[in-house]
């Protein structure tokens, strides 16, 4: 009788609080969290299937936790646009022992002084000074697809890693197979009931791994920040920053962090596993599903190749940051990349205070998420938005189209502080491997199952076949369209 009442309750109090939002029906004390856990197509798929049948505001439970996701493009800029409402959702609650207080899960005074403080560590210059450094990181891509010439199909996924990460360097595998882990049981938890207790979770099977790797990640970054700083005693810094016309340059990230003296040892790991964590996961997954679209579309492919050829001539070693802001139809490519397949799929936003969206009104102490993958594949603005087609971002089809509707790095002030360099690092990975190969058709992908992060079932496939350098091509460029 007892338990009877204490369930009338619970749904009493949920139905006061959800304010007749539309969204699946929880099961108390639970919410829809086991629904999420043991959906047979993942939780992406949980979360697209329930929006799609309830519209572009709907209400989940996180145990007894309301989430609100939106798809609405106006909702987005509204609860995205303000600074009123910085503070990150519960679904990042479970990702902080990796994060910390880093700029994707900090919030409030410490995260704006942060985010002020970094953002010139960013700026385009500092990038230029890098693109030496990211070249030296594209040969090991490319040693590893030499290894897949002619052979069957790989997963590139695999192989992209090697971008941000030496996967012939023991260390460095092991830190990427931790953070694989890491990420994985982050998601897990945050969708099992019996996993939110810190206390449970510790004394669990999975808990104890979780923090097992959680060390290596800690120590592997731990390694970096203290070579860096041992750099920095050694050498002459005032010269070392200094430009050819003796100018003083801007500092990188780490340096500036380093030489700041306001940030604490754990305050400097906290902003370094961030910018590895989201950098390793932006450059990645950009080039895997770049390259897997690709292969499955030789049309787009081959307008890339020739402008790529037409730019920077044979050599595209000579790729410099001047041929980036000339390469249109390749940003065209990367935007509807990401447009499909954005690295991180939602944004999430906890309302502190009442939120005023286009037709309803979010109660304060609701986590709000903007579903930009499921926003992204808005037919009404994207006819057929599971084809591949970049004439989508020409300049004449982009003309009035809704600022909000293609967000891959997020948007307004929290917007992603290294997307420059990421997409940077990512056009010089597709001109080096395209220079060298022909990409493939492999297999389509699987289902995508990740919710922090897209990993489509069963990798990303691809093949490749090195390129005749005897081959000549011959094109033409009329007014924005190719013929050949």
């Amino acid at each position: 009788m007892l338990i009877a009442l204490l369930i009338i309750i619970f749904l009493l109090i949920w139905s006061v609080r959800s304010e007749r939002m539309p969204g699946p029906t929880p099961i108390p004390f639970f919410g829809n969290s086991l629904q999420i856990k043991s959906h047979p197509n993942g939780v992406l798929q949980y979360f697209v299937e329930n929006c799609k049948r309830f519209g572009p505001v709907t209400r989940f439970w996180i145990g007894s936790k309301p989430l609100v996701m939106i798809t609405d493009f106006d909702d987005i800029e509204i609860l995205l646009r303000t600074l009123d409402h910085t503070k990150k959702s519960i679904t990042y609650d479970y990702i902080k022992p990796l994060l910390g207080e880093g700029l994707v899960t900090a919030s409030g005074k410490g995260w704006h002084s942060d985010r002020k403080m970094l953002t010139p560590a960013f700026h385009y210059d500092i990038i230029k000074r890098f693109l030496h450094i990211f070249r030296g990181r594209v040969e090991i891509l490319l040693e590893n697809l030499e290894e897949k010439v002619g052979g069957d199909v790989f997963d590139v996924h695999e192989s992209a890693m090697g971008i941000t990460l030496d996967l012939e360097n023991e260390r460095n595998s092991t830190y990427r197979k931790a953070l694989k882990t890491v990420l994985r049981l982050c998601q897990d938890r945050t969708f099992n009931p019996f996993w939110r207790s810190d206390f449970v979770f510790r004394r669990s099977k999975a808990g104890s791994e979780f923090f097992q790797c959680l060390d290596i990640i800690n120590d592997f970054s731990m390694n970096i920040i203290n070579e860096r700083r041992r750099q920095l005693k050694d050498a002459d810094y005032s010269q070392l920053m200094i430009d050819e016309n003796g100018e003083e340059m801007k500092k990188p990230f780490l340096d500036s962090m380093l030489m700041d003296g306001t940030f604490s040892d754990q305050k400097i790991l906290d902003q370094v596993n961030t910018i590895i964590f989201a950098g390793h996961e932006s450059i990645a997954n950009g080039i895997s599903f770049t390259l897997y679209n690709l292969g499955q579309n030789q049309d787009v492919q081959r307008k890339v190749y020739e402008e790529l050829l037409m730019t920077c001539g044979r050599n595209l070693h000579h790729f410099t940051a001047t041929n980036f802001r000339e390469t249109k139809y390749m940003n065209m490519v990367l935007r509807e990349t990401f447009r499909m397949y954005p690295s991180v799929p939602v944004f999430g936003r906890y309302v502190e205070s009442d939120l005023k969206l286009k037709n309803t009104t979010i109660t304060a102490g609701t986590s709000v998420s903007c579903f930009a993958y499921l926003s992204h594949r808005n037919p009404e603005v994207f006819p057929d938005p599971e084809v591949f087609d970049p004439e989508r971002f020409a300049d004449e089809s982009r003309r009035g189209r809704h600022a909000y509707a293609q967000i891959p790095f997020s948007a307004g002030p929290r917007s992603c502080i290294g997307q420059k360099f990421a997409l940077v690092q990512v056009k010089l990975v597709l001109g080096e491997v395209l220079r060298r190969y022909a990409i493939l058709p492999g297999q389509k992908i699987g289902q995508i199952r990740s919710m922090f992060t897209l990993k489509p079932e069963g990798g990303i496939r691809i093949r490749v076949r090195r390129r005749s350098s005897s081959v000549v091509m011959i094109f033409t460029y009329r007014r924005g369209t190719w013929n050949s």
